[in-house]
């Protein structure tokens, strides 16, 4: 969440995207930014997606509609897949985080 200096909040919902997107799920995108955000989203500098949302009362329902479309989300309890990104313009790869090495007793 974030408040302005007249205390108005806007809320952020990040979900993870490639780099590479069709028409298709560029529209897709933009019909949740009309549904939940009045149009209103970003791409990160990796090209996630950062939907803004001025009512908090969307913020749960966009964060359900994103993992029913699978779209990796921060927002849910599961553990956030890392997008790696390459700088020269390489298709990005999706991995789940590497668990950790059990102790030895």
């Amino acid at each position: 969440m974030h408040i302005g200096e007249s205390g108005e909040a806007l809320y952020t919902v990040r979900a993870g995207s490639p780099r590479l997107l069709s028409t298709d799920h560029i529209r897709e995108i933009c019909d949740m930014a009309e549904k939940y955000c009045d149009g209103y989203l970003r791409f990160t500098s990796r090209n996630n997606i950062e939907f803004l949302l001025d009512d908090k009362n969307k913020v749960e329902p966009l964060i359900t509609e994103l993992a029913t479309r699978h779209y990796p989300s921060a927002e849910r309890d599961i553990p956030f897949p890392i997008l790696s990104h390459t700088q020269d313009g390489s298709t990005a790869t999706l991995r789940q985080p590497t668990p950790p090495v059990p102790s030895k007793p």
